[in-house]
């Protein structure tokens, strides 16, 4: 399938549209290629100059950011870029990298005739730095690369099984695959996760004098609509949670009000509104509540596990208020039947927020915290935000069997309609082009492996069969001599020769 690289292209723009540039300053952008980043660095209030990588003009005022985007490099070497870079940066300014990891997973990807000259390793820029004396370097990990980022990673938070999952894998067109780089990266993290920084396919790094940057982890969503689209960016201490354009702000506006109404209701959060942007504390000293029931789920006590997730129940059916109108729910709205029978069963709620899931909340001092959310519907089942939250702890730790816990819930009979609830929803927000591109590619890689292992064990038959019929072939020979050969053979010729007189 051909990438819809127009429907894409505003996905070129996350490597670097969260980065916190200040207001007014003076950027210099190198590249050999299209200057892909003009636009959107403008629109952040800087001034911006662009030369070609090979051109090394001199300017009479030096730069508060220079950017080289070596992914797109083709002949320079990386050491006369940076030394011209630091030759051009003022004192207290930032040189950003934009550069392919030559051991990075995508490498097993790459096409043969493709040439590794813009690919680097993580040694070779930490020595180009260390020749420069440049004092702070800090290393950024977009996955799946810099071309679509949808998560990036810091040494300070390194990926886990379930963040791992956010990386939503979109390659090239005519991209030979070899590999899963998502269940790559997931079996590389099982055994160490301070592996992943060796094996990451793309490195934003910041070379500066003075570190004050604390950010840690920023996450988009790439996958939704475009007017659902947010970043979020985790920092030492909160994570905050900003839209990218005028268009999502209409979300955010709807995340407000959800924070309000949940406030109305006394549910404990860890979020506050603030003018452009939502701001969670992040709890560090607890574990979230998924990771209480994953323990759970490792010592395989079931029963501790659902005697949690029923507490979890019973805070939102005291808080969430009760709907009495049951004959227009969420299920009508989104065109999904149902039996009388099955609604009359259900515990309907007026404000549903359906992300109320484990991985949204914490439990401790015997309270429930929650924070991230963004979604809301009227009159929906407690148990479909319950087979939400369990489906989705599930889905981050293939540890946790989510049918143990629907039975011992009495779920089991919903799930079918939930599931297509569900379905209808998410129909509402992810983006299809670019859930389709993912989608297919993961599909691709896992065909072409299993049509090659195909095709190898027909070859392998065919090989077999060739063998067989050969074999039976000079078996027959073999027999047919022997019969020419044989006293009867020579014994019964006369007879054979005035049998053929009759016949003619």
């Amino acid at each position: 399938m051909e990438l819809d690289k127009e429907k894409l292209s505003p996905l070129k723009e996350n490597i670097l549209n969260w980065y916190p540039f200040k207001k007014n300053k003076s950027l210099l952008e190198i590249s050999s290629n299209d200057y892909i980043f003009v636009d959107m660095l403008r629109k952040k209030d800087l001034k911006v100059e662009i030369i070609k990588s090979y051109e090394y003009k001199n300017f009479e005022e030096k730069f508060d950011y220079i950017l080289i985007n070596y992914a797109e490099e083709k002949n320079e070497e990386l050491e006369k870029l940076m030394e011209y870079a630091t030759n051009n940066i003022k004192k207290d300014g930032i040189i950003l990298l934009i550069a392919n990891n030559k051991y990075g997973l995508q490498t097993f990807n790459y096409n043969s005739k493709k040439n590794d000259f813009n690919l680097v390793s993580k040694y070779k820029i930490n020595l180009c730095a260390n020749k420069l004396n440049i004092k702070n370097i800090k290393f950024y990990y977009p996955l799946p690369n810099y071309k679509y980022t949808n998560v990036i990673f810091t040494d300070n938070h390194l990926p886990s099984r379930e963040s791992i999952l956010r990386d939503l894998t979109i390659y090239d067109e005519n991209e030979i695959l070899i590999l899963n780089e998502r269940k790559k990266y997931i079996e590389i993290i099982k055994d160490d996760p301070s592996l992943f920084s060796f094996f990451a396919n793309t490195y934003l790094v910041e070379f500066s004098n003075s570190m004050d940057n604390t950010i840690e982890f920023i996450s988009f969503n790439n996958s939704r609509k475009a007017e659902y689209r947010m970043i979020t960016i985790l920092y030492n201490d909160v994570a905050r949670k900003f839209p990218i354009n005028e268009l999502e702000r209409k979300h955010l506006d709807q995340i407000k009000l959800n924070i309000q109404k949940l406030n109305k209701l006394n549910i404990n959060l860890l979020d506050t509104i603030k003018e452009n942007y939502i701001e969670s504390k992040l709890v560090k000293e607890v574990k979230s509540f998924d990771k209480i029931l994953i323990e759970y789920a490792k010592n395989n006590d079931y029963n501790k596990l659902v005697d949690y997730i029923k507490l979890f129940y019973n805070e939102l059916k005291k808080k969430l208020e009760a709907s009495h109108n049951i004959e227009n729910t969420v299920f009508n709205k989104y065109k999904v039947d149902i039996s009388k029978e099955i609604k009359d069963k259900l515990y309907f709620v007026k404000d549903g927020f359906y992300d109320l899931i484990f991985q949204n909340s914490f439990y401790f001092e015997n309270n429930f915290y929650f924070y991230d959310q963004e979604w809301i519907e009227e009159n929906v089942p407690l148990e479909f935000i319950m087979f939400r939250a369990i489906n989705y702890l599930a889905n981050s730790s293939n540890i946790v069997d989510r049918n143990i816990i629907y039975k011992k819930l009495y779920l089991v009979e919903y799930i079918k309609l939930f599931e297509r609830l569900e379905e209808q929803i998410q129909n509402k927000i992810v983006d299809k082009v670019t859930w389709q591109i993912h989608s297919l590619n993961n599909k691709t890689i896992e065909n072409i492996q299993d049509t090659l292992q195909h095709y190898k064990n027909l070859d392998q038959m065919a090989q077999i069969e060739k063998q067989n019929l050969q074999n039976e072939i000079q078996n027959l020979k073999k027999e047919l001599n022997n019969i020419i050969n044989s006293k009867s053979w020579k014994i019964t010729k006369p007879l054979r020769k005035i049998k053929d007189i009759i016949k003619k």
